[in-house]
């Protein structure tokens, strides 16, 4: 890597180039690295990012658009996580009410604070 010659700014499309690269042709990180004029921890990094485990299959995007395509498959995915999170805590706090309102009526006594009670 030469450090005096300017580059372009790196864009994801190349970084999921690399990635793809790297995983299609095998060898190690160093090689795959050296290719492509990066440094081997800049690519073990792009590898984390570009490439999880359970996604080792990757397409290489032909261009932007593909980026973007991507891009919106992992936002829904996370949306999807974040909807199931949210399922989960609503039913959570049902729980602890249902659990107040049963402690209310076995012991006879109010647990809830009122509403507009000084402090």
């Amino acid at each position: 890597m030469d450090k005096t010659v300017k580059r372009e700014p790196i864009t994801d499309a190349f970084r999921y180039k690399v990635v793809s690269d790297f995983l299609q042709k095998g060898g190690s990180w160093k090689e795959a690295a050296r290719r492509n004029d990066i440094s081997d921890g800049t690519l073990q990094r792009w590898i984390s990012i570009f490439a999880p485990l359970s996604e080792f299959e990757l397409e290489l995007p032909e261009n932007e658009t593909d980026m973007e395509a991507l891009e919106k498959k992992k936002l829904e995915k996370r949306i999807k996580e974040l909807e199931k999170a949210l399922e989960y805590s609503n039913l959570r706090a049902r729980a602890y009410n249902t659990m107040i309102d049963v402690a209310e009526d076995m012991f006879k006594i109010p647990i809830r604070k009122k509403p507009g009670t000084k402090q």
